[in-house]
């Protein structure tokens, strides 16, 4: 059943955290794999507290997608649109 597959990869991101994506990848795919490391990643982070700093949140799940290269918006969506994202972030980033 699709939950046990669902069940299975969540408890590899459990156990392995970030080291057990590729294993989760090849059972569920990148976009799904992904999807449920950000929520573990988040969690772990604190989301689930009573007043959680989101901002550090999504800062420190941002990163550690781009260090792992597993940059969401590299697989989700039209890529033409991602190239526009990306160089909007560069010229606010250029801006100040």
């Amino acid at each position: 059943m699709i939950s046990e597959v669902l069940q299975r990869a969540a408890k590899i991101l459990e156990t392995d955290g970030i080291k057990g994506i590729n294993m989760v990848i090849e059972i569920i795919g990148k976009d799904m794999a992904v999807a449920m490391l950000v929520m573990h990643l988040r969690y772990n982070l604190g989301s689930g507290d009573h007043c959680p700093d989101e901002e550090r949140i999504s800062a420190a799940v941002t990163e550690i997608l781009e260090r792992e290269q597993l940059d969401a918006f590299s697989f989700v969506g039209d890529s033409k649109q991602h190239d526009k994202l990306k160089i909007k972030e560069r010229e606010k980033a250029a801006n100040g």
